[in-house]
């Protein structure tokens, strides 16, 4: 979300408090020296008094973190790197996705490539082959996802040496803050571990956040209510929705209404809001109508409803939507900066990093590769029905008039559908006779036709390896007239060979023995 606007308002809020392995309560908060706004199609970076001080150039461009901001370039296509204050590109955009920097490291990926933490040179530290997805450092550790031999995401830990220190095991998991993380197990129930990775809470919970001040919220399924670092619970769930204390105050919602609790679970400021946001610097952004204004810790309206949209104030200043532009008021709700902008980063909406994690680019297409091959490389002119059919006895296949076809997955998240089709007829089913089949073993197989849908847009890397596979082949050589960017055939005076990339995501192998294709179609 770049933008903030009372239509996307429900998501801005959900991120507070989502509970995905990657969420987390972070305190860290952007340099707002420098604010990353949009104009038209263009991110660029302002002080606070409106002063352009990094010219429109970015397609996409986030908060300072430890001095250093993510940016993208508008480059085909488009890349991510970081710049300094000064607007200066100091680690070059040569990513597909990024996070920005945590604790001295960022996590990166390059074009196929893995999860990769680097420091603030751009330095490789260490990378996470095998992870999925991959997050950003929270007190000396960061979470990543493998997949384990039922095909499910879990989740475990590494260290910033990329050491491996919490093994993957959780069905999912928050980001270690106050020396605890919640975990999920495969009853979907939550409970805690400690940097050591021992459980100290027991799985008990529908779901959990993470600690702050001591304090966590947690459901019963039903209610939210807050635990303490031994599970007891110190606020009974009675909340329909509840967020982490922030100033000493904890927003909830009753009955529809939002309102605010002290630490003891005692309301302080009556649910009478339809939405609302934490306290900060002793000041709240609460909502009515449709429309947004600021509350002190009585309650009492300090500056009346009248925006579209307000952030909570980040020392002096306060982010506001109004006629769909973007301006900032000081904390008399005068306007410092005129609503003009189109878009204003989540960095500083929530104030907090929001890209904290990143997804492998990684396509392991050798899988793909290998099982094709397997089965491609039975075509030859002795090739049969049966021998087909004693080359699957031990895989789930069926048969249908003169073809035998499979459709299966792989680990690494293919569908592979793929087929061998004969000259005659394979089986044979008598009607007359309830339905008894009879398979002809001796059927010549002169066609096999794969084609493989792919998890991600990888299919220009499957092609690629597809063409390597072929091309070591004794015999085959490229048809470069009929071959083009999409398409290679490879011929030899028996066979012909043709890959054919149908879209992204993608790809086809077939296989034809010359003696038998005659009829038989591209």
């Amino acid at each position: 979300m770049e933008k903030f606007t009372r239509s996307s308002l429900n998501a801005v809020i959900s991120l507070l408090i989502i509970t995905f392995f990657l969420a987390c309560n972070s305190s860290k908060e952007p340099d707002l020296g420098l604010i990353p706004v949009k104009s038209a199609d263009k991110w660029q970076y302002i002080d606070k008094e409106g002063k352009i001080i990094i010219n429109p150039q970015f397609s996409y461009a986030a908060g300072f973190f430890e001095g250093l901001a993510l940016v993208r370039n508008t480059a085909d296509p488009q890349r991510y790197g970081f710049i300094n204050d000064k607007g200066t590109l100091v680690i070059n955009a040569n990513y597909v996705t990024a996070t920005s920097f945590s604790e001295g490291l960022a996590c990166v990926v390059q074009e196929n490539g893995s999860p990769t933490y680097i420091d603030p040179t751009g330095q490789i530290k260490f990378t996470l082959k095998d992870a999925q997805m991959a997050s950003l450092f929270s007190e000396g550790f960061a979470a990543f996802t493998q997949i384990d031999k039922d095909g499910n995401l879990i989740v475990g830990f590494v260290d910033k040496l990329g050491a491996v220190k919490i093994i993957p095991q959780f069905f999912s998991a928050t980001l270690f803050s106050e020396g605890q993380s919640s975990v999920m197990n495969k009853e979907r129930k939550w409970g805690f571990i400690d940097s050591k990775g021992q459980i100290v809470i027991n799985y008990q919970f529908n779901s959990a956040g993470s600690f702050k001040d001591g304090l966590c919220i947690v459901s019963d399924g039903k209610n939210y209510g807050y635990i303490d670092k031994t599970g007891k619970y110190l606020i009974n769930p009675q909340f329909e929705d509840a967020y982490p204390f922030s100033d000493g105050l904890a927003r909830v919602k009753m009955n529809g209404k939002y309102g605010y609790i002290d630490k003891s679970g005692k309301i302080l400021i009556n649910p009478q809001f339809d939405q609302a946001l934490d306290f900060k610097d002793g000041r709240a952004s609460v909502a009515n109508s449709g429309k947004w204004g600021f509350i002190d810790k009585d309650g009492k309206f300090i500056i009346n409803t009248q925006f579209d949209y307000a952030s909570n104030f980040f020392g002096k200043i306060a982010f506001i939507e109004s006629a769909n532009k973007i301006g900032v008021i000081d904390k008399d709700g005068k306007y410092l900066i005129n609503p003009q902008y189109d878009a204003i980063n989540r960095d500083v909406l929530l104030g907090e990093v929001t890209n904290k994690w990143v997804e492998t680019d990684y396509f392991d297409a050798a899988l793909d590769v290998s099982l094709v091959q397997t089965y491609a490389d039975l075509i030859n002119a002795t090739t049969t029905s049966g021998i087909v059919l004693d080359k699957l006895k031990n895989v789930s296949h069926k048969v249908n008039y003169s073809t035998i076809s499979v459709d299966t997955n792989l680990s690494n998240k293919s569908r592979v559908s793929y087929s061998f089709n004969g000259n005659a007829t394979i089986k044979t089913v008598d009607y007359y006779r309830g339905g008894a089949e009879t398979i002809n073993t001796s059927v010549p197989i002169s066609y096999f036709a794969s084609t493989i849908y792919l998890p991600k847009p990888k299919a220009k890397v499957l092609f690629e390896s597809l063409k390597t596979m072929v091309s070591a082949k004794p015999g085959l050589v490229l048809n470069t007239e009929q071959s083009n960017d999409n398409t290679a055939i490879y011929e030899s005076p028996t066979q012909t060979w043709r890959i054919y990339m149908r879209n992204e995501t993608s790809i086809e192998l077939g296989v034809w023995q010359k003696a038998g294709m005659q009829g038989m179609g591209d």
